[in-house]
């Protein structure tokens, strides 16, 4: 491979592979786009869908998950099928029960490249959802904030309670009348 073609190349794959994110327990995912997971995995005839795998399996078991090796892949149809369960577990722990394993199974062995991506986009979003503070945590003017619906609670007056005493209580019905008997029937 030529130098221009490899510098293209890994600048490319430096755009694409740049981030991190943590998620609850501040361990590191590689944030990745799911459309690169996608073409990548579809154009290589899913061998970038194995080495993907592969990459996030060990950034999973740095987090703490016990997935196996890859090598049972080699082990006709159940080596597959069992790593993949496996995987999927590791899925759901790491990205909080965001996805169920069950459902990353699912994307992965039924859609490929597909389901990848989608669970992908999950691990990007462990790091988004945890690095995210709500505004009254924040302390200085970012903690008053105040919906749109209601007015600020500068310009609000409090009204004076009613004087209850000598008041008659209304009632808050209309009087009911009886209609006029109409000349027209019953004669």
């Amino acid at each position: 491979m030529c130098p221009h073609h490899y510098r293209l190349i890994t600048g490319i794959s430096m755009m694409i592979f740049k981030k991190t994110v943590k998620n609850k327990k501040g361990k590191n995912m590689k944030k990745r786009s799911p459309i690169a997971v996608f073409l990548f995995g579809f154009l290589t005839i899913i061998f970038y869908s194995w080495y993907w795998s592969v990459k996030t399996k060990g950034e999973m078991n740095k987090m703490g998950e016990k997935i196996p090796t890859a090598f049972l892949w080699l082990i006709p149809i159940v080596g597959p099928i069992w790593w993949t369960w496996k995987y999927s577990e590791g899925v759901e722990h790491v990205t909080n029960k965001e996805v169920s394993g069950v459902l990353a199974f699912i994307l992965m062995w039924l859609l490929g490249p597909i389901g990848n991506a989608i669970v992908q986009d999950y691990f990007n979003k462990i790091g988004t959802a945890t690095n995210q503070t709500p505004a009254a945590v924040v302390p200085g003017p970012q903690a008053s904030v105040t919906p749109l619906s209601q007015p600020p609670l500068s310009t609000v007056s409090p009204s004076p309670a009613p004087d209850t005493q000598n008041e008659t209580p209304q009632n808050p019905l209309p009087p009911t009348t009886t209609p006029p008997s109409s000349p027209l029937v019953g004669g």
